[in-house]
């Protein structure tokens, strides 16, 4: 694969993610500080998976 594959990959797993617990937050199936606790850990999982696809993959 290469990077911009990956990249659009790895966006929309993190959009359908973030999505998933926003609904779940609106429907008050989990608290604010649980989502909040998802959404940075989420934020800083999917920023690292992208770091390294920059890195390591061919551009093009």
């Amino acid at each position: 694969m290469n990077r911009k594959k990956v990249l659009l990959l790895l966006s929309g797993i993190q959009f359908f993610l973030l999505a998933l617990f926003v609904m779940l937050f609106v429907n008050k199936a989990i608290s604010l500080t649980v989502f909040l606790a998802v959404a940075v850990t989420i934020g800083v999982v999917f920023s690292a998976l992208i770091v390294v696809a920059i890195r390591k993959l061919p551009p093009m």
